[in-house]
């Protein structure tokens, strides 16, 4: 993704080359500029040293960097995990719909919240947060082809 990033594609062509959303392709592709951003901000404050504490905020404006933040689970972005789905799903495809069994697992994590960090104008700014900490609600629900076989709700800490 990185590469065709670089020479320029689109997010639809991104889309159609991974297998996935146009929609996840653009949240992928603000992530991976992102990056490229932080790789940016650090060059400037490596380059200019002078900059005092209480002028960074300043330095920071005068590039263009804006303070805005909101949290995104790590593991969820990997390109690993992107492709490893990718693969799943092609497995998946060739098995018969009567020998598939369905587990539906949905998690409304509670300690989510939005928050504040810097970023260039036109982008969401992101902070990657681990995905043990707080109260997470956990509902699974088990599907056959045809019925429901079993459902089950539970609260964690």
């Amino acid at each position: 993704m990185r590469y065709m990033i670089k020479r320029g594609a689109t997010t639809s062509e991104i889309a159609v080359d991974l297998f996935i959303s146009e929609n996840s392709a653009r949240k992928y592709k603000k992530i991976e500029e992102g990056q490229s951003i932080l790789i940016f901000f650090k060059k400037i404050l490596s380059d200019n040293n002078a900059v005092s504490l209480s002028g960074i905020p300043s330095h920071i404006n005068d590039h263009g960097i804006v303070r805005s933040l909101s949290s995104i689970p790590v593991e969820r972005n990997s390109l690993a995990n992107i492709d490893c789905r990718k693969n799943y799903c092609w497995m998946i495809a060739c098995i018969s719909d009567d020998r598939i069994i369905f587990v539906d697992e949905t998690g409304i994590n509670l300690h989510i919240n939005l928050d504040f960090g810097y970023s260039p104008s036109g982008l969401t700014p992101r902070i990657s947060v681990p995905d043990d900490k707080g109260i997470n609600i956990y509902y699974c629900r088990v599907l056959s082809a045809h019925e429901t076989i079993r459902r089950h709700g539970i609260r964690s800490y």
